[in-house]
């Protein structure tokens, strides 16, 4: 389900199509990339709820030609629109983020697996760490040349 209560009158499918289609159009991956697209589908249904309220408490007076609204009702309306407007680009901008990583993350295994694949046809290791972090020489392999601890060494004093 959306987890929308629905009032009287609403449109369900309605609803289901929006999620629907965002699904299509973020395609999310990972559970938290689903959890990210059904909140704003329901932001923005719950926005489009306040707007269509807005429609309601607002009329034209015919008599000065303007537009007239109910003073108590319509600032809390368009303070519950922009709250779904808000939540709906931070779920967006979350969802976005972390689309981005997942793929970036994505190409930089490809990679490693393509210089892997490559060595184990080649029999060639990379020595540069940049571009095969995992393919450094393990710490027995390697030589280190090392200085002695002058500071370790009492001095000797002459006698």
């Amino acid at each position: 389900g959306t987890g929308i209560r629905l009032w009287e009158g609403e449109d369900k499918e309605g609803l289901e199509v929006l999620f629907n289609e965002l699904k299509r159009e973020y395609m999310p991956f990972t559970i938290t990339e689903k959890l990210l697209v059904k909140e704003m589908a329901q932001a923005a249904y719950l926005k489009d709820r306040a707007v269509k309220l807005m429609e309601k408490v607002m009329w034209w007076d015919a008599d000065r030609n303007i537009p007239t609204m109910s003073e108590k009702k319509f600032p809390l309306i368009l303070r519950y629109h922009n709250q779904h407007h808000r939540m709906f680009h931070k779920a967006l901008a979350a969802l976005t983020k972390l689309q981005s990583e997942r793929r970036k993350q994505a190409r930089e295994e490809a990679k490693v697996q393509a210089i892997q694949a490559k060595a184990a046809t080649t029999g060639f290791v990379s020595q540069n760490k940049s571009a095969a972090p995992s393919q450094a020489a393990p710490a027995s392999q390697t030589s280190v040349k090392t200085t002695p601890n002058l500071a370790a060494t009492p001095p000797k004093i002459a006698a």
